[in-house]
């Protein structure tokens, strides 16, 4: 079993996710093959501790799912409270709660160019009316760009 379809083997409470076929990084991307949608934050979690960098679990509070043409989930994609109360104060003195933070982005690597901005994009459309802070961990080797 290759790395990627045991990495996939995490059980859903909703979603059974299911191994993937490897769609391959050369082809072009297809909006009409993917569907985003929530995601149970536990669901959620368990994918970014799992495939994300980091390993570590985010603060969540919103989380959604990148789904595949036969329901597999191919990305996860977490929103949560920042770190930084100052932040969150700044942007929004009036409202503080209203600063929300994307905390984790995972999608599996056999999904073509331009998928992330098509997940972040959607996910961010399924938000309430919030303002969204994001950060490129240049530690990494991350510029901001997905």
């Amino acid at each position: 079993m290759a790395i990627w379809e045991e990495a996939l083997n995490v059980r859903a409470s909703r979603h059974a996710l299911s191994v993937i076929t490897p769609l391959g990084t050369s082809q072009k991307f297809r909006p009409e093959l993917y569907r985003v949608g929530k995601l149970d934050k536990k669901t959620a979690n368990e994918i970014v501790v799992r495939h994300h960098y980091l390993h570590r679990k985010p603060n969540t509070s919103h989380s959604f799912g990148l789904f595949g043409e036969n329901g597999d989930v191919l990305g996860a994609v977490t929103f949560g409270t920042p770190a930084s109360r100052h932040l969150q104060q700044g942007m929004c003195p009036s409202e503080p709660g209203n600063v929300i933070e994307l905390n984790r982005l995972w999608v599996h690597d056999s999904c073509p160019r331009n998928t992330e901005s098509f997940f972040v994009a959607r996910a961010l459309h399924e938000l309430p009316p919030l303002l969204v802070v994001s950060y490129a961990d240049t530690a990494w080797g991350h510029n901001g760009t997905i």
